[in-house]
């Protein structure tokens, strides 16, 4: 497949340099934020650091971890996943490029696309669920492993994870999920994904698939295979509408169905569950639904969204797609 994809980030510098570009400021960015907010985190909750440094398997999470958890991620996500990728595309590119580049890529979507974009996070939820359950079968050594491995990390997870109200929750989709979708498309779908597809010589399907596996080897093991799954559905997303919030609008809206989920899974009759809960008493049929009402939302925004792409007669030379691949370099 060949498609604009890889003209949507107007690059002078070679694919390997921006890759190692990416990962060095996303690093330094982490680092920053985690300078900041972590005596941010401490000034705000109240927790002492004293609490936290003899935290084992059985010792209870103090008063106000889970504040302290949610802030950090605030401002180490903020930092690493949407300033310093700005920053370094403000430093490497032409303030011309640069500018045009924002406009566009972050400029007005159709309202349509981003409701049916949206829609993909709801309708293809009990697929994305299935395909979790059916990893933790597949690959049970793997999750086991992983779970042994960072077992605490799984706990604080859950804490963090508990909705005590559904003022919390709203809080959580709004705040978490929102800083989440804009940083990881922003990240993931606007920089990588266009750099990998121009070394791979204009070949959008490699770049979308190959940001959509590294998105689900970085995340839970459990993850792996429905992670990558829906971030290649938002990899096409924004191939075909050269607009970053059409596949932030998947993410979120993805991000909040789960969160809702694991609302009502702990607010049950029948007791709490565990951040990382399976779909569990779901019919076939509903998964199978599911699957096939995703296929053809897929299919109906693949044409919506290309028939109302930012056309690239109207961007300028370097915008275009006039300019060298990585192989012409």
């Amino acid at each position: 497949m060949r498609s604009p994809s890889h003209d949507l980030l107007p690059d002078p510098l070679h694919p390997a340099a921006r890759l190692a570009m990416v990962v060095g400021f996303v690093v330094a960015g982490g680092l920053v934020g985690a300078l900041i907010g972590m005596p941010l985190g401490f000034t705000l909750t109240e927790l002492e650091a004293t609490s936290l440094a003899f935290l084992g398997d059985h010792t209870p999470f103090p008063a106000g971890w889970r504040e302290f958890v949610e802030i950090n991620q605030i401002v180490i996500g903020v930092a690493a996943f949407g300033v310093a990728p700005l920053l370094m595309l403000r430093l490497t590119l032409a303030r011309r490029l640069f500018g045009e580049w924002r406009r566009k890529r972050f400029g007005a979507a159709p309202v349509v696309g981003l409701v049916g974009a949206g829609a993909l996070g709801i309708v293809g939820f009990p697929l994305y669920r299935a395909l979790i359950e059916w990893t933790a079968r597949l690959l049970p050594h793997v999750a086991d492993a992983a779970w042994a491995t960072t077992h605490l990390t799984a706990r604080a997870a859950a804490t963090v994870n508990r909705f005590d109200t559904f003022a919390h929750l709203l809080l959580s989709v709004l705040v978490l999920g929102g800083v989440a979708s804009v940083g990881q498309e922003l990240t993931l779908r606007g920089i990588l994904q266009p750099t990998l597809s121009r070394w791979a010589g204009g070949r959008a399907g490699v770049g979308i698939w190959l940001v959509a596996l590294m998105s689900g080897v970085i995340n839970d093991a459990n993850l792996l295979i429905a992670y990558s799954v829906f971030a290649a559905a938002a990899g096409y997303l924004y191939a075909w509408s050269g607009r970053l919030w059409v596949p932030i609008a998947t993410t979120f809206i993805l991000n909040a169905t789960e969160r809702a989920h694991m609302y009502v899974l702990q607010h049950a009759p029948r007791g709490g569950a565990p951040a990382n809960v399976a779909a569990r008493g779901w019919p076939g049929w509903l998964i199978v639904g599911s699957a096939l009402a995703t296929s053809l939302l897929l299919w109906w925004l693949r044409r919506y969204l290309l028939a109302h792409a930012v056309p690239l007669a109207s961007l300028p030379p370097s915008l275009s797609g006039r300019y060298p691949a990585a192989s012409d370099a």
